[in-house]
């Protein structure tokens, strides 16, 4: 994954619509930003992602594994006991092998998901993000800077730091 192309291609490969409808049953929309839908600031028009088998293929293809050919094996965890993310899990594997990835799923307890989540040691995985506030900042203060304890991908932007740091108002 530290290839941007394979994490596009993942991206255009995720069956978006598909865990809306089956998993969420209508009652969940994209995430498309970190600043979601109804919040102030959201703007969704930098957001590229829907599901393109062709583009996803192409992305494999530019990162040097067409059809999947010389991935590493890629694991997918969820927390044993959370039956939606098992259902995504499984949506993500079939759809991804239309594009020549094949990735585990690894049932983890709890305790154990979540402590590795946090170390960042997981390979790949699903969350969610409930917010207690509608408030932009809190989102990305705790999604996007780089010493949250919340920013498990590691996401790391000198500028979005700076931007976190000038509009703190107390430590």
């Amino acid at each position: 994954f530290d290839n941007k192309s394979v994490r596009q291609a993942i991206a255009y490969a995720t069956p978006y619509q598909d865990i809306i409808d089956q998993i969420y049953l209508g009652q969940a929309a994209p995430a498309k930003s970190l600043v979601p839908a109804g919040m102030p600031t959201s703007d969704f028009s930098f957001s590229a992602y829907e599901l393109n088998y062709d583009k996803a293929k192409e992305l494999l293809a530019t990162a040097g594994f067409p059809e999947g050919e010389g991935l590493p094996e890629i694991t997918l965890s969820i927390a044993g006991d959370d039956v939606q993310k098992e259902r995504i899990g499984i949506l993500m594997q079939d759809s991804l092998k239309n594009i020549g990835i094949d990735i585990k799923i690894e049932k983890l307890a709890y305790a154990q998901f979540n402590e590795l989540q946090q170390g960042s040691k997981l390979q790949m995985w699903t969350d969610e993000w409930i917010s207690w506030v509608n408030d932009p900042f809190y989102h990305v203060s705790w999604l996007a800077q780089s010493a949250s304890p919340n920013n498990y991908p590691k996401l790391k932007s000198d500028e979005i730091d700076a931007l976190i740091a000038e509009f703190t108002l107390s430590d």
